[in-house]
C-alpha cells in the first residue's frame, strides 16, 4: 500500500466513524470530499495543491465547528432552551457563511448570560415552592400578607431575568424541579398565583390576636407549676431519637425509618 492508498484508507477510516456516530454530518461530507479528491491524485504535491485551491484548509475545521453549534443548539432545545438554541443557531450560520466567524467569541457570553437567567428563574421558582410549603404550616398568629410580599418579591425577580410567574411555573424545566406529582403541582400552582394577587381569603388581625393573648396569658401564668409538671412527665416518658426516613417506592406506599449508625461503628 503506497502514501496515496494509505490517506485513502484513513479517509474511509473517518467516513466510517462519522457514519457509525451519525453526530457529525458536516465533518462527514468533507471527509467524503477529501476521499474523492485524494483519488483523483498521483502524489501528495498534487493532493496539498488541491486542498489549498479547493478551500479544504479550513473545510474541516469549519465541519467541525459546525457539527459543534448544532449539537449545541439541538441539546438546548430538547431541555427547553428555546433563546439558548437561536444563539448557537445564528452562530452556526454565521460560521457556515464565513469561517473566520468561528473565532468571533461573543455567542459564549450571551449563551452564559441567558443560562444565568434561566438558573435564576429555577432558584426563583424552588424558593417558591419552599415559601408554599410555609404558608401551608403557618400559624394563626402569622400574617398571611408577608407570605404575598414575598410571592411578590420572587415574582419581580422572575420578571427581571425575562419572564412572568404564570410562565415560569408552567415551564416544563421548571416543572422538574419541583418534587411533587401533577395534581400537588397544580395545586401549588394556584396557591402561588393567588398570593401574587393577594387572593388568599384570610384578613390578619393583630389587634385581636393582641387581645386573645392579653385575655389568656393570666390564665396560663397562673397555671404555671402545673405546666411545669406535665413538661417534666412528659420528657420522662419520651425518648428522642434521629432516623432517616426512606420514601416508598410507589405512591401510596410506606415510609420506612431507619435509625443512622453512630460515627465509628
Amino acid at each position: 500500500m503506497d502514501k496515496i492508498q494509505r490517506t485513502q484508507h484513513y479517509y474511509q477510516l473517518v467516513i466510517d466513524k462519522f457514519t457509525a456516530s451519525g453526530r457529525s454530518p458536516h465533518q462527514l461530507q468533507v471527509h467524503k470530499e477529501l476521499l474523492e479528491l485524494v483519488k483523483t491524485c498521483s502524489s501528495y504535491e498534487e493532493i496539498h495543491s488541491k486542498m489549498k485551491s479547493q478551500g479544504f484548509y479550513e473545510k474541516p475545521a469549519q465541519a467541525l465547528f459546525m457539527d459543534k453549534m448544532a449539537s449545541l443548539r439541538d441539546a438546548a432545545l430538547v431541555n427547553g432552551f428555546n433563546e439558548v438554541a437561536e444563539t448557537y443557531d445564528q452562530k452556526y450560520k454565521e460560521v457556515a457563511a464565513d469561517y473566520s466567524q468561528a473565532y468571533a467569541t461573543g455567542y459564549e457570553q450571551e449563551v452564559a448570560r441567558k443560562l444565568n437567567k434561566i438558573g435564576n428563574i429555577v432558584g426563583a421558582v424552588n424558593a417558591l415552592f419552599q415559601l408554599y410549603l410555609q404558608f401551608l404550616s403557618r400559624n394563626d398568629y402569622e400574617d398571611p400578607m408577608e407570605y404575598v410580599t414575598k410571592v411578590r418579591n420572587l415574582a419581580n425577580e422572575i420578571h427581571g431575568n425575562g419572564s412572568e410567574l404564570a410562565d415560569a411555573l408552567n415551564d416544563s424545566y421548571n416543572r422538574e424541579h419541583v418534587e411533587l406529582n401533577d395534581q400537588a403541582y397544580q395545586e401549588f400552582v394556584r396557591c402561588i398565583i393567588e398570593l401574587n394577587t393577594g387572593n388568599i381569603g384570610h384578613h390578619f388581625d393583630p389587634k385581636g390576636c393582641d387581645e386573645e393573648f392579653n385575655e389568656l396569658w393570666p390564665k396560663l401564668k397562673e397555671q404555671k407549676d402545673k405546666i411545669k409538671e406535665i413538661g417534666k412527665a412528659e420528657e420522662a416518658r419520651s425518648k428522642r431519637k434521629v432516623y432517616i426516613a426512606i420514601p416508598p417506592d410507589e405512591e401510596g406506599g410506606e415510609y420506612l425509618y431507619v435509625e443512622p449508625r453512630e460515627e465509628g461503628r
